[in-house]
């Protein structure tokens, strides 16, 4: 069953790596991932990618198609 506020929780993962991976990458030996991204950029970020994902849910965009599955 989909629950919304914790598919935001689940793409906090994936946000939250990927600023870290970012820092890491283009940051210089100071910056730090809260510094660069503070939490609540990184929870808006994941909020929005939570309610697009949302939206294709809603359209169908996962659903099995109708058939025979080999």
């Amino acid at each position: 069953i989909y629950d919304h506020e914790l598919a935001v929780k689940l793409w906090m993962y994936l946000v939250d790596d990927g600023a870290k991976e970012y820092v890491k990458q283009y940051g210089s030996q100071q910056d730090d991932v809260k510094d660069m991204f503070p939490k609540e950029v990184r929870l808006q970020v994941a909020q929005d990618l939570a309610d697009r994902e949302l939206e294709n849910i809603k359209q169908g965009e996962y659903d099995a198609p109708k058939g025979t599955v080999s």
